[in-house]
């Protein structure tokens, strides 16, 4: 198919991308002991995931965002986890977590070029990379029990970074058919908004498409659950285009928004 803009002949293919989300499943069995009194030195699991790489290269993810959420439900001293990527290193460290009693909680971040840059170098390769967990407790008692324990990852944001440009999409100007479906996967009420601009970088003032934000509270289970929001919008591409990933709470370390698919009709 072809269109004519501007006295030239263009034609319409599409571009798509769909990262998705990547989960571990929930590690604990329904029922996890942990009786390490400090960081072992072989990891308790060991799991690999792929985040996928845009086939069309045009297509540049800025960063990724991890969520790992775990249920204490019998606590001897602080819980401890930390999660790297391929090696026991503290360069690929991303999860440090210390918490105190039986609770339910939720961490994320966001892994991009200025924020954890090892891993991001080896998320972008689109390949599968193994996501180690090192699990242990400070109490002398007989043990912490967790009965749930997992970990997200994707294409988005995190950690309280605020809007962020999460993708890019260059070398386009002219007429586009856009659609996206965004996600979010957080322990509590929130509010989130994602946005697509153009040109890239234009931020919420270049805003084209916005997805949410979503209701003021829709509790989701640490483990389980998410929101999906969908929009779909013809537009003029100025040469590129951003895709801004942005979950707002009271406590945003406990949420991360992520891109699912995003959908293009591109001259």
């Amino acid at each position: 198919m072809a269109v004519i803009v501007d006295g030239k002949t263009n034609a319409i293919h599409d571009s798509d991308y769909a990262p998705g989300i990547q989960d571990t499943g929930d590690l604990s069995g329904g029922g996890l002991v942990i009786v390490a009194v400090a960081e072992p030195a072989a990891a308790d699991f060991t799991v690999p995931l792929t985040i996928g790489a845009p086939i069309d290269a045009r297509w540049v993810a800025n960063s990724f965002a991890a969520a790992v959420g775990y249920n204490v439900t019998a606590a001897d001293g602080n819980f401890r986890c930390r999660v790297y990527v391929d090696v026991q290193d503290p360069a690929n460290l991303i999860f440090d977590v210390t918490t105190a009693g039986a609770v339910a909680d939720f961490d994320s971040a966001t892994i991009s070029g200025v924020w954890i840059p090892a891993v991001f170098a080896l998320l972008s390769d689109g390949l599968p990379h193994d996501f180690l967990f090192f699990l242990w407790k400070d109490g002398a008692g007989v043990g912490t029990t967790l009965d749930a324990l997992e970990l997200f990852a994707g294409v988005g944001s995190g950690d309280g970074v605020g809007a962020f440009e999460s993708l890019t999409f260059t070398g386009a100007r002219g007429l586009a058919t856009i659609s996206g479906l965004f996600g979010v996967r957080f322990a509590g009420g929130a509010s989130q908004t994602n946005v697509i601009c153009t040109p890239a970088g234009a931020g919420v003032t270049g805003d084209v498409l916005t997805f949410g934000p979503t209701a003021g509270d829709q509790p989701l289970s640490v483990v389980e659950g998410g929101g999906n929001w969908f929009n779909t919008r013809p537009v003029h591409l100025l040469g590129s285009l951003g895709v801004i990933t942005e979950a707002i709470a009271a406590d945003t370390a406990t949420f991360v928004s992520y891109l699912r698919i995003i959908w293009n009709d591109i001259e």
